[in-house]
């Protein structure tokens, strides 16, 4: 019995069936930009990334920063839904492959619901 089928059969996956899967990109085409669903990652990304109006928003972003779930509530009744939403309408000057990226992972975040409230 060959190599392979040891492997697959053991439940481990085998580096050249996994690199058959890749797809060589297209001249031109560019990498996707993965944002992580950790908020304080989304906060940094944007300080790092965004110098226009930064100050502007500056308070929504270090209320972010402190968020562990999208239906987390701050002490003033204030959600992380609603600082997002709040967020995303604020940046709406802010462009570019990773303001792109960072806006549609927030807008998947607030598609989600928090499983530990339901």
């Amino acid at each position: 019995m060959g190599l392979m089928k040891k492997e697959k059969r053991n439940g481990k996956r085998n580096k050249k069936m996994d690199m058959k899967k890749l797809k060589p990109m297209k001249p031109g085409q560019k990498a996707k930009i993965l944002i992580p669903a950790d908020f304080k990652m989304i906060a940094d990304t944007i300080r790092k990334n965004w110098d226009d109006r930064l100050n502007e928003i500056l308070p929504l972003i270090d209320m972010m920063e402190t968020l562990t779930s999208i239906d987390e509530r701050f002490p003033d009744g204030y959600t992380g839904r609603q600082l997002v939403t709040d967020f995303l309408a604020y940046s709406k000057a802010w462009k570019g492959r990773i303001a792109q990226a960072v806006k549609e992972k927030l807008i998947e975040l607030l598609d989600t619901q928090d499983l530990n409230n339901q």
